[in-house]
């Protein structure tokens, strides 16, 4: 089995990734007829459970893992989910065609910055030793930076899905 096109849309909160992430899935399906999923990274602790309802019960009772299953999908929770980026991708990026990666700066992987300099922070390219793999940054600011690595433009979804899988022929790919 091959692995999927891989790229990860990396940035700070509020850049974003999360409308970017989804008009390149529309994108993608819509003109290619791909199958495309998301792993999305949350650097904050988030309520996984509703505290009081059955997933959440069992999980408490030491249920390793539990699938809710129903008309509207399927959810997993895992009380040690893997522990990392690549355990993520072989487990959950098999059946696809594009794995998307949201978030996940810190990740030894090769990634899209999305940036707003209306946003007042430093572009992660800036900080290759903490943001490491930054292949282009899609700004809807052009980036007077000299180091700043290839430019896209924000606002053109399309341009950045078919940078995605070009840049497939060069190796989107985890680090060992």
């Amino acid at each position: 089995m091959t692995q999927p096109v891989l790229c990860a849309l990396s940035g700070w909160s509020g850049s974003g990734k999360t409308t970017l992430a989804c008009a390149i899935v529309r994108y993608l399906e819509r003109r290619h007829r791909m199958r495309v999923g998301v792993i999305k990274h949350d650097g904050h602790r988030f309520p996984v459970d509703v505290s009081g309802t059955d997933t959440c019960r069992l999980a408490e009772a030491g249920a390793v893992r539990t699938v809710l299953c129903g008309e509207d999908g399927l959810v997993v929770r895992e009380t040690a989910p893997p522990s990392c980026v690549t355990a993520l991708i072989e487990r959950f990026g098999a059946d696809l065609d594009v794995l998307l990666l949201e978030g996940f700066k810190n990740a030894d992987v090769d990634k899209i910055e999305v940036y707003r300099s209306s946003l007042g922070k430093a572009p992660l390219f800036t900080h290759p030793d903490r943001y490491p793999r930054v292949v282009a940054v899609a700004t809807d600011t052009p980036l007077a930076d000299d180091a700043a690595p290839q430019q896209l433009d924000l606002n053109c979804p399309e341009q950045i899905a078919e940078f995605i899988l070009k840049r497939n022929d060069t190796a989107l790919k985890v680090s060992a």
